[in-house]
């Protein structure tokens, strides 16, 4: 990318703490594994998975909607919970395209948590 005028140089600087540490700061960090009761953990943790979905249109002014199925997504993690989430997501994607006068996919409306092996 270029761009007019002239580039300047900045003078850096050194980051240096002022005035007093906080508490926070000075204490030793915790440990970085899991409590000894790991299920407990378990319970607590997060998983970030996001929805892509795209919108996009073609030469004949239709529009053309894709996602990653969550069902499929959250299923893969190997959780029951999240699994059942996944579909929970299809019904409600599904929900969303009736709204706006669009019949889902059945893939998204017949989706179902499959039995952990």
């Amino acid at each position: 990318m270029s761009a007019a005028g002239p580039r300047i140089e900045m003078d850096r600087s050194v980051a240096s703490p002022s005035g007093d540490v906080p508490a926070a700061i000075d204490a030793d960090s915790p440990p970085l594994e899991p409590p000894p009761d790991a299920e407990a953990y378990a319970q607590v943790s997060e998983v970030y998975a996001p929805l892509r979905i795209l919108i996009s249109g073609d030469d004949s002014d239709m529009a053309i909607f894709m996602i990653d199925q969550p069902s499929t997504v959250f299923g893969g993690i190997g959780i029951q919970e999240v699994a059942e989430v996944g579909v929970q997501l299809d019904r409600d994607v599904a929900g969303l395209l009736r709204e706006i006068g669009v019949e889902p996919p059945s893939v998204l409306t017949d989706s179902v948590v499959s039995s952990p092996t």
